[in-house]
């Protein structure tokens, strides 16, 4: 089918010039490039994409990807729909994130990005210092997990807490209360240790917090609960916030980012 070209043109001013492609430091590169590969390609490794070339040019800033006609194709409907729904709803999460970036890039930095086929970029999408009509990854929700690691400090005069030395976190610094340290009645210094705990979690990339960690207690491998038990107890906990929420629908809408 050929090859088509996808670009993305940003516009605008720095340090009280025009924007031309030396004003912007690696870094930047590297993240528009990133993000750019993912939009048109969010579900394949490096290994597996088709190959891309890519040309810089002047104008303000014009990125162009050159590679697949179907991929390029694709991405435009599917930005063109988006730019009518304005809803990240059911998109894989790199091209999800990668919208994100470039609206919070144009917002912060007072800048006008587009992104679209070349030949189309009218009916690509556009974002500028104005726009919010993608939600922010801010939906941070408490939620409670366990995990698995080896306790290797515990204690703290003002601010108590543990840490737990973890594979899926490194050394997890959790906060607790010298109420549920001094109930222990067994030394579990230097012990592989599962621990149940509260933490903020992204909704929309699935990320912790791992700086809002706070204990909930200490499990026993031979006293953990089953799933089952473990759930219904979650369920019975939520129950009474729950039933604060009067548009139950809208709220869940709204926490997922698929707007009004």
């Amino acid at each position: 089918m050929g090859q088509e070209t996808f670009e993305i043109r940003i516009t605008g001013t720095r340090q009280g010039e025009l924007l031309t492609p030396e004003l912007l430091d690696v870094s930047e590169w590297i993240e528009i490039f990133t993000h750019g590969r993912n939009l048109l390609f969010p579900e394949k490794s490096r290994k597996d994409s088709p190959k891309v070339t890519v040309r810089i040019e002047s104008g303000s800033v014009r990125l162009l990807f050159m590679t697949n006609a179907a991929d390029v194709i694709q991405v435009q409907a599917l930005i063109g729909k988006i730019a009518l729904d304005r809803t990240l709803n059911q998109l894989p999460k790199k091209q999800a994130e990668a919208l994100r970036y470039f609206q919070g890039k144009a917002r912060e930095e007072q800048l006008d990005i587009r992104l679209g086929r070349t030949d189309q970029m009218d009916r690509g999408l556009h974002f500028s210092s104005k726009t919010d009509f993608l939600p922010e990854e801010s939906a941070w929700v408490e939620v409670e997990i366990l995990i698995c690691g080896r306790l290797v400090n515990a204690g703290g005069k003002t601010k108590p807490n543990i840490h737990l030395d973890t594979e899926e976190f490194g050394v997890l610094i959790i906060e607790t209360s010298e109420t549920i340290l001094a109930a222990e009645e067994q030394n579990r210094l230097y012990q592989q240790q599962q621990v149940q705990i509260r933490i903020l979690q992204n909704a929309f990339t699935g990320e912790y917090d791992t700086k809002s960690a706070q204990l909930v207690a200490f499990v026993d491998h031979n006293e953990a609960e089953s799933p089952d038990s473990y759930l219904d107890r979650l369920i019975q906990a939520a129950a009474s916030n729950w039933k604060r929420v009067k548009d139950k629908e809208s709220w869940v809408k709204e926490i997922r980012g698929y707007g009004n």
